[in-house]
């Protein structure tokens, strides 16, 4: 492609910056509450079970998001490694 707009992308760069993304999901994980945990008829146990229950949806939702992203990173980076290709 002479005379083409050259992007100047560095593949092994950007796959480097998604696996310090991905690196990140992994403290998401929000492990089950232990069958212990739901013994308790007092209230304020129920009250934070369902508080648990919202945060390990919150967490699977940003992780979730966080994988998209990535993904998004990698296929941006594949493009544009293809433009300075002339594919």
């Amino acid at each position: 492609m002479s005379g083409a707009f050259h992007i100047e992308s560095n593949i092994t760069t950007t796959e480097l910056r998604a696996r310090d993304i991905e690196g990140t999901t992994s403290p998401l994980i929000i492990p089950n509450l232990s069958t212990t945990d739901t013994q308790s008829t007092i209230s304020a146990n129920e009250n934070s079970k369902i508080a648990y229950a919202y945060a390990q949806s919150s967490s699977a939702t940003m992780s979730g998001r966080l994988e998209l992203a990535v993904n998004n990173i990698r296929a941006a980076a594949e493009s544009f490694e293809n433009w300075d290709n002339g594919q």
